[in-house]
């Protein structure tokens, strides 16, 4: 009897298995679900209660801003009345936008200091930032507003920015409770709002503003082109929060738990032996033609077919239901796929070769699986493991099948580091020659 022809008994018999077939597809389809959205949190998929809502509020005094004065930006260009309003509520438009392009904040502008105060009131939003009448005019006039110098030192005692947001006429309010969070909003609005006017401010200085004149030419161009009341680039208010994060957050959540659910062909293919010694099946085979090696090999090929089947299955389902991405070059996953098979396979014959019982079986092998998994960042992502433990884990094959499939799994536009998949690979199929020789080693001295 050829080895292949016992790889085709063992298939058929575990076709038939529905628990295999429960462990190995259905079991992780329900873990992938469940940490998938319990680790959303730390990896950046956001629930709507777990976003920082911000409301603006745009009190800018816009009736009084008038027309550029006599010799102001002379030469170079004027603007009206009408122009600079548009430019007002353009640098407003461009502090809530780059507020936004934060993570785990939302904006939104109402229309009133009072209609904020409401909505805090009730806990639609935790902040109020509120840009005050004098805002523009604070900006705008060389004289009496904020000069480059003050934006360049701000600390400076006689700098008009030592007080901080109130120096540009802005405040913010927080809900009861939320004093830390208002605090933090203030520091981050004062640094994008300073980062935001410096070019405006620059042009207003007559020496600045002759020394680049082309630039603010263009700045002038740009602040001009938008309708007289452009429109805050806010998220669509129909889309779910961390819709755009969800597929990161599966991108580290299935190559983890298939890499764990891979190794549980550990469980399967000892009871698989232990079953066979009990009815003598085992027995008879080892009195067949066959040498130690030709045997266990025929016994270890239908599980290392059913792992790459399971895999398979595992991230076309993470593709296909959870939008996980593949990655910029997915045909690196057909030997990283294979190695980590191997070495599940090789170290579940290990295991069948050193239990006797099913009560062994449950004891050892569940604390091999659950044990290695849970030290090699299988159950959670390494980037939130301490280095120790991820120190303890390198003996360790998932390590290394978890390290290849997360550098395969990167952002679209990020190429992996072939030398880490390879590396890898290699690790692997050394973990896989080590615990197959010495199965191999185990089964031909046993007795069974």
């Amino acid at each position: 009897m050829q080895a292949w022809e016992i790889a085709k008994k063992d298939l058929l018999l575990q076709g038939r298995d529905m628990r295999a077939l429960t462990v190995l597809i259905i079991l992780p389809m329900i873990f992938i679900t469940i940490l998938g959205m319990t680790f959303g949190k730390l990896l950046g998929w956001q629930a709507e209660n777990q976003i920082l809502k911000i409301a603006f509020v745009d009190n800018i005094d816009y009736p009084s801003i008038q027309e550029d004065g006599e010799g102001q930006r002379e030469g170079y260009f004027h603007l009206d009345a009408d122009q600079k309003k548009r430019n007002a509520r353009q640098l407003f438009v461009n502090m809530m936008n780059s507020l936004q392009k934060r993570d785990g904040i939302k904006v939104e502008e109402v229309e009133s200091t009072e209609a904020a105060e409401a909505k805090i009131a009730k806990g639609d939003v935790a902040v109020a930032v509120l840009v005050g009448p004098e805002f523009f005019k604070r900006i705008d006039d060389y004289h009496d507003g904020i000069r480059v110098e003050d934006l360049m030192d701000q600390d400076r005692p006689d700098g008009k920015l030592k007080e901080g947001l109130s120096a540009l006429d802005m405040s913010v309010t927080q809900r009861k409770g939320f004093e830390g969070t208002g605090s933090v909003v203030e520091q981050m609005v004062f640094a994008d709002t300073l980062r935001i006017i410096v070019s405006y401010v620059a042009c207003t200085d007559p020496q600045l503003h002759r020394r680049n004149a082309a630039k603010c030419k263009e700045w002038a161009v740009e602040y001009d082109k938008d309708a007289p009341r452009p429109t805050p680039d806010v998220p669509d208010p129909n889309k779910k929060a961390g819709d755009a994060k969800t597929s990161a957050v599966y991108n580290k959540i299935v190559p983890g738990l298939t890499v764990m659910f891979v190794f549980f062909l550990i469980n399967i293919m000892a009871r698989s032996f232990i079953a066979e010694r009990d009815i003598g099946t085992l027995r008879r085979l080892r009195i067949a033609p066959l040498d130690a090696t030709s045997l266990l090999l025929g016994k270890v090929l239908p599980f290392f077919l059913i792992s790459i089947v399971q895999t398979t299955i595992l991230f076309s389902a993470g593709k296909l239901i959870f939008d996980m991405t593949l990655g910029p070059e997915p045909w690196l996953l057909v030997p990283t796929v294979l190695c980590t098979s191997l070495a599940a396979t090789s170290l579940g014959l290990l295991v069948s070769t050193i239990v006797k019982t099913d009560s062994q079986v449950s004891a050892y092998a569940n604390i091999v699986v659950i044990g290695m998994a849970g030290l090699s960042g299988c159950l959670i992502p390494r980037d939130l493991m301490p280095p120790n433990m991820l120190l303890m884990g390198k003996p360790m094959p998932h390590s290394w099948a978890v390290i290849a499939f997360r550098e395969i799994l990167v952002e679209d536009n990020v190429i992996p580091d072939h030398h880490v998949v390879f590396q890898s690979c290699a690790i692997l199929i050394g973990f896989s020659l080590i615990y197959f020789l010495i199965g191999v080693y185990n089964f031909a001295k046993s007795k069974q």
